[in-house]
């Protein structure tokens, strides 16, 4: 609802800043047409828009690598063991107890705690670029 709503907003926006609403033709046929700033405006709106609405990063998660992959063996079926958590997260919108929370919870269904043991730029998809990597280890 709320993408359809700023979709009409931003296209309002564009044809009412382009003058798409007043009479085009009020100068004269033979003068050249002056350059007018309202493109420009609509313009900016519109990428002001798509980057408010369409790119803001999500929240941490935990990130379980081939989830979607139906021909790995247990598709659909939840894990009976984990040695390791990975948790996808923006350093925008994640604070490092939050992280630490997710990770701890996804452990303790197991059986075990969570241990940080590194972090990497390479696993999670570009909203939520850092990977904080846990080990699962057994509870004394």
């Amino acid at each position: 609802m709320r993408v359809i709503f700023f979709k009409r907003l931003a296209i309002w926006l564009a044809w009412r800043l382009a003058g798409q609403g007043k009479n085009r033709y009020k100068r004269p046929m033979n003068k050249s047409p002056r350059l007018s700033w309202k493109p420009a405006v609509a313009i900016g709106v519109l990428l002001l828009l798509g980057l408010l609405g369409g790119c803001s990063a999500p929240g941490a998660y935990v990130h379980r690598a081939g989830e979607f992959n139906r021909a790995a063996t247990g598709f659909g079926q939840p894990p009976k063991d984990i040695k390791d958590v990975t948790v996808c997260y923006s350093s925008w919108r994640a604070e490092p107890q939050d992280i630490l929370a997710l990770a701890q919870a996804e452990c303790v269904t197991f059986g075990k705690t969570a241990v940080f043991t590194s972090q990497d730029w390479r696993t999670c998809p570009l909203a939520t670029p850092v990977a904080a990597k846990f080990s699962c280890v057994q509870l004394q």
